[in-house]
């Protein structure tokens, strides 16, 4: 405890104390970024396949992407300004997608559910050897490894982010009848 004479000292010492801790909180609760959880829930394609002598990628891919917020009670909610997907076949960018409707916000423990429409077009590729080789032996299987890039624009309580998930994806050709799994994303950066 405090000695003889030293009271107002050992006060001032917890008082300090008192207020480093809830500087800290308050640092903790306030200005994190958001927690948020990032779910491809369904993906198929219609059409990927190479034409032009393997040098125009054709394709026709669908995506539900969901999100859930799981914020702590003093970071409440996550208001989303623009949300953007990127689908990529090994180093080649093929498709994207940006989410039209206005600035949302999404209250803490709940899903939102960002439903992308088909998008199908054709997209200039320059495929290494071995890429096209693993292209080839997808084909053949009817699954391709697909990574999606998640890009969102967000404000937690009191700052905006940048932020970014990286989704690895197995998609199966729409005439092959399994269903897709659900795979979760991991943020690349905030």
């Amino acid at each position: 405890m405090c000695p003889k004479g030293k009271i107002m000292l050992c006060i001032i010492l917890y008082l300090l104390l008192i207020g480093a801790v809830a500087v800290t909180l308050v640092k903790i609760l306030l200005f994190n970024p958001p927690n948020l959880k990032v779910t491809v829930t369904n993906a198929s394609l219609a059409q990927f396949n190479l034409r032009n002598n393997n040098d125009t990628l054709f394709y026709n891919i669908a995506l539900t992407i969901t999100t859930r917020n799981l914020n702590h009670p003093a970071n409440k909610d996550v208001l989303y300004s623009r949300i953007e997907a990127i689908a990529k076949y090994r180093t080649e960018s093929f498709a994207k997608w940006t989410l039209s409707s206005p600035p949302f916000k999404q209250h803490r423990k709940s899903t939102t559910i960002l439903q992308y429409p088909a998008i199908q077009g054709q997209q200039p590729v320059r495929f290494s050897k071995s890429e096209l080789s693993q292209f080839n032996r997808e084909s053949v299987i009817g699954v391709y490894s697909i990574e999606v890039v998640v890009l969102m624009q967000i404000k937690g309580n009191t700052k905006s982010y940048n932020c970014e998930w990286i989704c690895t994806l197995k998609i199966r050709m729409g005439s092959i009848q399994t269903p897709f799994e659900a795979t979760q994303c991991f943020r690349t950066k905030y």
